[in-house]
């Protein structure tokens, strides 16, 4: 056996394309020289070929090398909602940036150390980050809930931003016109927010939340002008287009066939079928001959009602119009009776699942004398659906809306009544299990807009006040003057205790010219009013010209129309011969300790000036 040294050549064990191993004596080797005796090599004076492996033709190029060695991660699905063929650039950038987290919100600014504070500058409460400014916040929630209206979509609100986009993903999976119309709401939503909240930061300017989703309308309706590809007659997508008031070329729905089986010789068929989608609940029926000829036909609409009551609707209103027709009683009702009893105990389940969550009442047991006549027990009286049918199916609903939805509508029964209410009367009122639910019941006792003492909920506003003299107290508290939006949850007679404060001529009611909104100020010249030392210059440094032509050009140019005409009334007096008077100059009086002051609630204005002594 040839000895392999320590740094040895693979070449010094062959020889003539063969290996030159002999058996080793040890029989726990054996098997791994069997292995390296059984390795084909290649030929002794064959050249080395480098042979790149990412690449299926062994050939090397920069995307294979960035493609072996960069990270990958999970592919998203939200970039279908950001990305598209329709989108607005702009807005689907800012959203990208929203939908990774990566925008410069509040909390970012503090951890970098600059700014101090982390206060959403929208509804001035809550710590501001991405889910907050996109997701909790109520100046946020107000325009997307409106939002959504317009779209066609339930109102589904989320603690976090990322599952609020998840959510509009899965309900845009397609590129029909509407899903196209919600990606682009999606879109100019996150970008208008993140354009007021930026006005707010950096340039002071605000605007109404109703102002902003004008904006977000006025975005929307543009780009669907512009909309060039015919869009499917649906009932959604015309309900959508006349949401947004846009005239769009209808591509006409392909007629759908529908097999129909004709009633016996000489009699009626009565088709009827109801439906409701979009809180619109329809009914309608046909009344056709055995040769498929329709005699007559109806279709409505109806505020309320479930599915199976419209159906029962569709077939009462049916039923009439035969009777009118003098039809025979042996019309054939071809409405499919399965599938109505089908549903019909999928609603008594539902009703029996709801009286089983609530609590036993007591029984009361009457003793009544029996006779002979009804010595055995009387059958139990069947279930029947009555019109409390609809109000359970109600309560079931309300059960299973989202948390959010749940805790505005207790949140709106504490503010319309005022009072405190148990979670029992909660329940009892508004059909909010507030026990059964945790969410619910932490959400509510966290709200900023509830008050919880243990026992019960009742709802909190931002200023405690019970009276007019109280909101005149809080008022002269401001000299800069205090929201009018701040004060709307007081008390129930606020705004007429506003109004009346203001006929009386204690405060100023004076609307915001950036954000439309009306502002209270205290109308009372014993409150100091601090002046900014900008004001006090621009005061000191406006000198008015001494002519009278000079100040009318000044109020014209500022767009205002002078009361006095002094160059055409020069002219007229020079005509007739009237010469004008050349007025005794004054003497300038200097300011006194006995000279009477004018606008003594701003002081500021006049503390720099020297009063000489007498």
């Amino acid at each position: 056996m040839n000895e392999i040294q320590r740094g040895g050549l693979v070449s010094s064990l062959r020889a003539q394309s063969k290996w030159r191993i002999d058996t080793p004596p040890s029989l726990d080797m054996s098997d791994v020289w069997s292995e390296i005796t059984s390795i084909q090599m290649l030929g002794e004076h064959s050249v080395d070929n480098i042979i790149w492996k990412p690449t299926v033709h062994g050939e090397f190029s920069l995307k294979t090398a960035w493609e072996a060695i960069r990270s990958r991660n999970a592919q998203n699905q939200w970039h279908k909602v950001v990305w598209f063929n329709n989108n607005i650039p702009k807005h689907s950038f800012i959203t990208w940036l929203a939908s990774r987290e990566a925008l410069s919100t509040m909390d970012k600014m503090m951890s970098r150390g600059f700014i101090g504070a982390n206060a959403c500058v929208l509804c001035c409460q809550n710590q501001k980050d991405h889910n907050h400014l996109f997701a909790t916040c109520p100046y946020t929630i107000r325009i997307w809930t409106k939002l959504l209206y317009t779209i066609k979509l339930k109102v589904r609100l989320f603690p976090r931003w990322r599952s609020t986009i998840d959510w509009i993903t899965r309900k845009c999976k397609n590129e029909s016109f509407v899903d196209e119309v919600r990606k682009l709401s999606t879109c100019s939503f996150v970008y208008h927010i993140w354009k007021e909240r930026n006005e707010r930061c950096f340039n002071n300017k605000s605007l109404h939340p109703d102002v902003v989703y004008q904006n977000i309308f006025s975005d929307i309706k543009i780009k669907l002008h512009l909309w060039r590809s015919k869009v499917s007659d649906y009932s959604l997508h015309r309900e959508i287009a006349n949401n947004f008031e846009v005239q769009v070329q209808w591509n006409m729905a392909p007629t759908k066939w529908v097999s129909w089986k004709p009633p016996n010789q000489g009699s009626m068929c009565l088709n009827t079928d109801g439906s409701v989608r979009s809180n619109i609940h329809r009914y309608g029926f046909i009344i056709r001959n055995e040769e498929g000829i329709p005699r007559q036909a109806i279709a409505g609409a109806i505020e309320t009602g479930s599915v199976i009551s419209r159906e029962l609707f569709a077939i009462f209103k049916g039923l009439q119009a035969a009777i009118q027709m003098r039809l025979s009683p042996q019309m054939a009702l071809q409405e499919s009776l399965a599938k109505f009893k089908q549903q019909q105990e999928k609603c008594q389940s539902t009703l029996t699942s709801i009286a089983s969550s609530r609590p036993a009442q007591p029984h009361r047991t009457t003793h009544a004398s029996t006779s002979s006549s009804s010595s055995a027990r009387a059958p139990a009286p069947a279930v029947k659906f009555s019109n409390d049918t609809e109000r359970l199916q109600h309560i079931n609903s309300i059960r299973k809306s989202p948390v959010g939805a749940q805790i505005k509508r207790v949140i709106d029964l504490l503010l319309e009544t005022r009072q405190a209410f148990t979670p029992e009367q909660i329940n009892g009122t508004c059909y909010v299990d507030v026990n059964a639910n945790k969410a619910v019941f932490d959400s509510l006792r966290n709200n900023l807009k509830v008050s919880y003492d243990g026992k019960r909920f009742s709802y909190k506003s931002k200023h405690d006040l019970k009276d007019k003299n109280q909101l005149l107290v809080l008022i002269r508290k401001f000299p800069e003057g205090i929201a009018v939006i701040d004060l709307k949850d007081a008390y129930p007679t606020v705004m007429e205790d506003l109004q009346a404060l203001k006929a009386a001529g204690q405060v100023w009611l004076l609307s915001n010219f950036d954000s439309q909104e009306d502002i209270a100020y205290p109308n009372d010249p014993r409150v100091p009013i601090k002046v900014d030392d900008d004001l006090k210059q621009l005061f000191r440094g406006i000198e008015l010209p001494r002519d009278m032509i000079d100040i009318e050009k000044d109020l014209q140019k500022n767009g205002m129309k002078p009361a006095t005409n002094t160059a055409k009334r020069r002219a007229m007096a020079q005509m007739h011969g009237i010469g004008s008077k050349s007025k005794p100059k004054k003497k300038q009086r200097e300011i006194s300790k006995r000279t009477k002051l004018t606008n003594a609630h701003l002081p500021e204005l006049f503390k720099n000036l020297t009063v000489p002594d007498n």
